[in-house]
Parts: structure tokens; sequence; C-alpha cells
């Protein structure tokens, strides 16, 4: 049978990515993003794991920022020291989009849109008012 293994998630980066590489001489980069959970519920943390090229590229994603974040489920567990057996969910990511930082309040700092007067319009058209009897309601 086959199946979809598919995440899109955006939040906050609670950690700077921690970069390394494989014995096979390959770029990772992992960090912490915090996911909120919905209407009262405690915000939860899942780590993502870069690879390659975009593990290059997200060593630039600093800790509070927004981020987008695309891939797909991986879920693995490993003994710890103690030979107790531990399961660990992370995202093994495809794409990452900064979407934003929080200002100094928390918020989402807003973008400010680029000013009307640097538009172009010359290749536009004045459309003349349609008369009240055309109107469909």
């Amino acid at each position: 049978m086959a199946s979809v293994n598919r995440i899109i998630l955006a939040g906050r980066v609670l950690s700077t990515p921690e970069s390394r590489f494989s014995v096979e001489g390959a770029p990772i980069s992992k960090f912490w993003m915090e996911i909120n959970g919905g209407f009262n519920q405690t915000p939860g943390r899942i780590e993502v794991v870069c690879f390659q090229s975009l593990a290059e590229e997200v060593k630039q994603v600093v800790k509070d920022k927004i981020v987008l974040t695309e891939g797909r489920l991986r879920i693995r567990s490993y003994e710890d020291q103690s030979g107790s057996r531990k399961w660990v969910t992370e995202v093994l990511a495809t794409k990452i989009v900064v979407l934003s930082a929080l200002d100094k309040n928390n918020e989402v700092a807003a973008s400010v849109p680029a000013s009307s007067a640097s538009i172009d319009t010359s290749g536009f058209e004045e459309i003349e008012p349609l008369p009240e009897e055309d109107l469909p309601f």
C-alpha cells in the first residue's frame, strides 16, 4: 500500500542551527522549532534536520526567526547509555523559507509595503464606471 509522508510547519526557531558533517562528508544541520498546537494548547517543539545544500543555507537562520518548513517526518529509536529505548520524531526538511522575525514584544514584525509611487502605471487603461442599472445586485 502506498503512503504519503509530507509535512508543512510554520513556527519560531528555538535554537541557532548546529552544523556537522556525516561520515561521508555531507553537511548536516539541526535546529529546534516551536509549533503552536492551537487555541489554549501549549506550544510543542520538534527537531528539524537539513542535509546537503539546505544544511549550508540554513546556517543563516537564527533564533526567533519565523520559518516555514516543508519536508517529511522520520520516527526513529535508539538505546541510551542506560540501555532504555528512546523514540525521536523529527522533520527531514526539503525546503525552508524564512518568513520574518519577532519584535521586542514577541509579535511578528509587520512588513512595510512598497510605496505606490514606485509602481509604473503607464501600461494601464482607465476603467469607466458601470451605470447603476447594469449592477447585478
